[in-house]
């Protein structure tokens, strides 16, 4: 079964089965340059910034656990890099209402057994870049 074929990706969901990881040239561009900008800003310092890299990977890697044993209940990306189904993740930092950080990824069948078992990260923006691919 070719997972895009379906609404819900198949997954493995057998106790200790956990997506592999996998980040894009783009995604980690994406990731030094968010790194960067909060670098450069007056409010936040360089341990806040590498802070802020360590939640996005964390969020990745829960986001890799959670859909090996959860159902799969993440919207479509509407600003896809991809010309195929891409998922998102919001990161909030901080506040409530604060913006956060759209973490956009893919789940795959690498090794094409039928079952997925791969998130490729694809993109990480701040969601005031919500209408930018």
């Amino acid at each position: 079964m070719n997972p895009f074929d379906a609404d819900v990706p198949w997954i493995d969901r057998r106790p200790g089965k956990r997506l592999r990881i996998e980040f894009t040239e783009s995604a980690e561009a994406q990731m030094s340059e968010g790194f960067r900008w909060l670098s450069s800003l007056s409010m936040i310092d360089a341990d806040e910034a590498e802070k802020w890299a360590d939640e996005i990977a964390g969020a990745v890697e829960e986001e890799a656990e959670l859909q090996g044993t959860l159902p799969f209940d993440r919207p479509i990306d509407p600003n896809s890099p991809i010309d195929r189904p891409a998922y998102r993740v919001l990161r909030k930092k901080g506040k409530r209402r604060s913006a956060g950080w759209y973490i956009s990824f893919e789940l795959l069948d690498a090794d094409d057994d039928g079952i997925v078992d791969t998130l490729r990260v694809l993109g990480v923006k701040h969601s005031s870049q919500e209408g930018s691919r």
